[in-house]
């Protein structure tokens, strides 16, 4: 009951669907992949949260399934007997894995008892082709995702239906707040009222598999109707939706089932401050040098002073007492802010200095206690807001 495919494909698949299995769990069998082979070879990682599935092609044999424990330390083994392909045999709790002059054993368990609780058929609201500019702009907004146990609804990626067609995606830890809007043409349905929040570990991957995506990423939401009724009857829809994924790449088609984040996300438009007649214009090229040289060399910023006392011109600055270092420099810009004195975490500000992107920044700020509005002025579907620090 030999399952032969080409090494290449072989790889490519364990290779993909391992990428979300942990490989320290206390539950051995999703450290392991589940292989299912009928008219191609699907193989599955899952770390209970998030389900990956990747088909590769096969060639014409018998259908065989089961679970296989060791998958990075064979696929490490078929990579280095470079042979062209790789013949799989199961028999009782092993599998032979033949691969040219290599001989692998590994141990494996029953495909039923590796959990796929996540494959399930999921009944649409919402549907959308997300193209690979599109995953590049949610990629300039991943940067303000929160990593904070304690406020677990923020740590992923808001998405919601602004009109017809659009869709805003949103970021914040509550220090600074990213959000773009997406014009995407062939949207179907309109996402849950309060949106969907898409886990950091779903959106790392999407990114990831997006840059080989060949027609961009499908995107579906939906609920996943009650297992145990299958009538219209069926008791109310309860719980955060299911999103899936699909897409093709060479060689391959994947699939990506994840559990949205069940949690309220702020209402963030509410603290973004509307644009004002305070603003400077700086070149971000500069921007970035004058952090990096008052960073003294440090991983982690400290607060930085922004001095807009002089016309056309603003003074960075930053002290560093475990250094025992201060330093400070001038870029020159153009700027409607004479007298304003205002401090940010550096480390922020470098984030969404990058994050905007172009070859300008508008910095948009009126008081140093209230949030400020960092755009591109190049790229209007991008916002930045960031919240100022108290300065000593």
């Amino acid at each position: 009951m030999n399952v032969v495919a080409s090494t290449a494909d072989f790889r490519r698949a364990v290779n993909i669907a391992t990428r979300v299995t942990e490989r320290r769990n206390t539950i051995p069998i999703i450290g392991g992949v589940r292989c299912h082979a009928n008219g191609s070879l699907e193989v599955v990682g899952t770390d209970l949260d998030i389900l990956l599935a990747v088909k590769v092609p096969r060639q014409p044999g018998p259908d065989v399934s089961f679970a296989l424990l060791n998958p990075r330390e064979v696929v490490h083994a078929v990579h280095a007997a470079g042979s062209n392909d790789v013949a799989i045999a199961p028999r009782d709790g092993m599998v032979d894995i033949v691969s040219g002059a290599l001989s692998v054993s590994s141990a494996t368990l029953p495909a039923d008892e590796f959990p796929m609780s996540l494959d399930r058929d999921v009944v649409q609201s919402f549907g959308a082709t997300l193209s690979t500019e599109h995953l590049t702009e949610i990629g300039r907004v991943v940067g303000a995702m929160s990593d904070e146990a304690t406020r677990y609804y923020l740590n992923g990626l808001h998405f919601a239906s602004i009109g017809e067609n659009r869709v805003r995606v949103t970021a914040t830890n509550g220090h600074q707040l990213y959000f773009v809007e997406l014009v995407v043409p062939d949207a179907q349905g309109a996402l849950p009222d309060g949106g969907v929040i898409i886990p950091r570990k779903a959106v790392g991957l999407l990114l990831a598999l997006g840059k080989d995506a060949l027609d961009g990423i499908r995107l579906s939401v939906g609920h996943a109707p009650p297992t145990n009724d299958v009538s219209s009857t069926a008791p109310p829809r309860s719980g955060a939706p299911m999103v899936s994924a699909s897409l093709s790449m060479p060689g391959a088609e994947v699939r990506l089932v994840v559990r949205a984040i069940d949690g309220t996300f702020p209402d963030c438009q509410r603290v973004v401050p509307a644009a004002s007649d305070r603003q400077a214009l700086l070149p971000s090229p500069d921007l970035g040098r004058a952090l990096r040289a008052i960073s003294g060399g440090a991983k982690s910023y400290r607060a930085v002073r922004m001095d807009f006392t002089k016309p056309d011109v603003v003074n960075l600055s930053a002290s560093h007492v475990s250094l025992n270092l201060s330093a400070s420099i001038d870029v020159a810009c153009n700027h409607d802010m004479r007298g304003l004195v205002i401090g940010f975490n550096g480390g922020y500000l470098a984030s969404i200095v990058a994050a905007a992107g172009g070859g300008e920044v508008l910095l948009d700020a009126t008081d140093p206690s209230a949030p400020a509005i960092v755009r591109n002025p190049a790229d209007t579907a991008w916002t930045g807001v960031l919240m100022p620090m108290r300065l000593p």
